[in-house]
Parts: structure tokens; C-alpha cells; sequence
């Protein structure tokens, strides 16, 4: 009689195949939990995070001269007035695509500029952050108001596209 084996129990089989998608399943997750973190990381990074127009990232401005505020010029649009009085500022702009108004001052505190802006939200401001954004967009007067440290700017244009315009290349 020849020397014969015995077979192989079908267990032996199923731990090679249980290991392996075991290790597929392991390898997914690890993927998915790192994407998830990459992600919210390259997420936070965006202008989005950052604000309408960006503005978390926009520098704030530097001078006590808060008629050096405003610059003489953004993108099309030329500075016709220019005024301060007190912690106050005020311009008026002209340009192709409409008229800007932009209102400012430097608050006390960063809390002071964020409450100007919770202002304007009535009853329910959400949480205080910085920045504080409030925009209004009627195509009459669509309206651009954020606080950004001490500083606060509030930009009123006679159209959305010169608001946008506007927004884009304003400095602060």
C-alpha cells in the first residue's frame, strides 16, 4: 500500500484567506483615515476657510496714519475721497464696473471690531471669530463687512461685479 496523506482539513485553507482580506481591510481603513486627515488639512489651507474673499489671510494694516489706510488705487477703481475723523476712516471709489464706498476704523479691542459686525446680524450673530464676515448681496447695493484683529471695514458697491472686483484686489 502506498503512503498516502490525509487530506487537509478546510480550516488550513480559510486562515491564509481570513489573514489576507484581513490585511486589505486593515489597508483600506489606514488609507481612508489618512486621507481624511491630508484632506482636512489641505481643506483648511483654502480661501474658503479663510474667509469670503480670502480676507483671514489679507494682512492687517500696519499704520496709526489711518489716511494712509486706503490705498489711491485698487485694480480699476481710483480714490475720489478720502476722510478720517477719530479711530474713523472713509473712501469713496469710481471705476468702470461702479462706485465703491468703504467705512473703517481701528477698535479698542479685536472683540469691539467683532461685535461692530455682530451688529449688523441681528438677534442671532454667529460665534465671534477672526475674521468676522457679514455680506449682504442685493444686486442694489450688495455689502462686504469683516473685522480682521482691531481693524474693521465696511464696503458698500453699486453692483455685485464691482463689489467683486473691488474685494479681489483690496489689500486688507
Amino acid at each position: 500500500m502506498p503512503n498516502q496523506t490525509a487530506p487537509e482539513p478546510q480550516t488550513s485553507r480559510l486562515i491564509p484567506i481570513f489573514a489576507l482580506v484581513s490585511i486589505i481591510f486593515v489597508t483600506i481603513g489606514i488609507i481612508t483615515v489618512f486621507g481624511l486627515v491630508m484632506g482636512s488639512r489641505f481643506l483648511s489651507a483654502t480661501p474658503a476657510a479663510n474667509g469670503q474673499y480670502n480676507v483671514a489671510a489679507r494682512r492687517v494694516p500696519q499704520t496709526s496714519n489711518l489716511g494712509a489706510v486706503l490705498p489711491a488705487k485698487v485694480s480699476t477703481f481710483n480714490r475720489a475721497t478720502n476722510t478720517v475723523s477719530g479711530p474713523s476712516f472713509s473712501g469713496t471709489y469710481t471705476g468702470p464696473s461702479g462706485t465703491i464706498t468703504v467705512q473703517g476704523l481701528t477698535a479698542v479691542s479685536i472683540s469691539a471690531a467683532e461685535q461692530r459686525v455682530a451688529n449688523l446680524y441681528g438677534a442671532t450673530p454667529p460665534r465671534f471669530t477672526d475674521p468676522m464676515i457679514f455680506q449682504s448681496t442685493p444686486p442694489d447695493k450688495p455689502r462686504f463687512v469683516w473685522s480682521h484683529d482691531r481693524w474693521y471695514f465696511d464696503v458698500t458697491a453699486s453692483s455685485p461685479a464691482a463689489l467683486n472686483e473691488f474685494m479681489t484686489n483690496f489689500p486688507y
